[in-house]
């Protein structure tokens, strides 16, 4: 496993030998391990490489090395992705989760063979939401995302049922100019402009789309999973 991850490694660029090294083992002991904690880690690579309190040091140096930046990693990650992974089109999906009742995770990943492959993401105390908002701080990962993804690789965002009927999250979607999937309810509602609230179900609306104003549906799209595409 060691030989795959320190090929990897070295398309991070800005890494000195010793920091290549330092991750790939890190990265080894975690897949090992199924965890991130350091005890875990340790006692995983310590079955078959070496003693407990020399990868406490290794580690340790490694982890609290300033000049590793979380920013570059992130990178030096998602540059190798769009080299291995050839399609001009990518499948995005955005997702929040909880680790017990301790930690909340809200995740940009990119879906591949069923699977999602983290790309961004951002934790928080559940009880203690971000200031700026969840539709603020899935707009930043976005954003962030676009800039390092190639220009030439067009994104498709998907989230689910618990993110999707946000208004603010569409307009905020279509600022930045990608293509998305929203997953909303069979009974969610829309307020048209100066008009009383739609009370009508998506069954409905999607046979009956024609007949509103343009405006109201420029690019919008109604599948029968009850998504919302634009």
């Amino acid at each position: 496993m060691y030989a795959h991850f320190i090929v990897l490694v070295q398309h991070f660029t800005f890494l000195g030998a010793w920091q290549k090294r330092g991750l790939a083992w890190w990265c080894c002991g975690v897949l090992q391990a199924q965890s991130c904690q350091m005890t875990a880690v340790v006692d995983a690579l310590t079955r078959s490489h070496g003693q407990a309190s020399a990868w406490v040091k290794r580690l340790g140096r490694f982890l609290s090395n300033p000049r590793i930046s979380d920013e570059l990693l992130t990178h030096g990650w998602i540059r190798w992705l769009s080299d291995r992974f050839a399609s001009p089109h990518w499948v995005i999906l955005v997702d929040e989760t909880k680790l017990s009742d301790h930690l909340s995770v809200m995740m940009v990943g990119l879906a591949y063979r069923q699977r999602a492959i983290p790309l961004l993401w951002r934790c928080y105390d559940p009880k203690r939401y971000p200031a700026e908002g969840q539709v603020a701080l899935i707009g930043e990962l976005l954003t962030r995302l676009r800039l390092l993804v190639p220009s030439q690789i067009q994104l498709t965002i998907q989230t689910d049922r618990g993110l999707g009927t946000s208004p603010d999250l569409i307009r905020c979607l279509l600022g930045l100019q990608v293509m998305f999937l929203l997953r909303v309810q069979g009974t969610v509602r829309l307020r048209r402009p100066r008009r009383p609230l739609f009370r009508r179900g998506l069954r409905w609306l999607r046979q009956h789309l024609a007949d509103f104003p343009q405006e109201m549906h420029p690019d919008f799209f109604f599948r029968p999973d009850a998504s919302l595409l634009c």
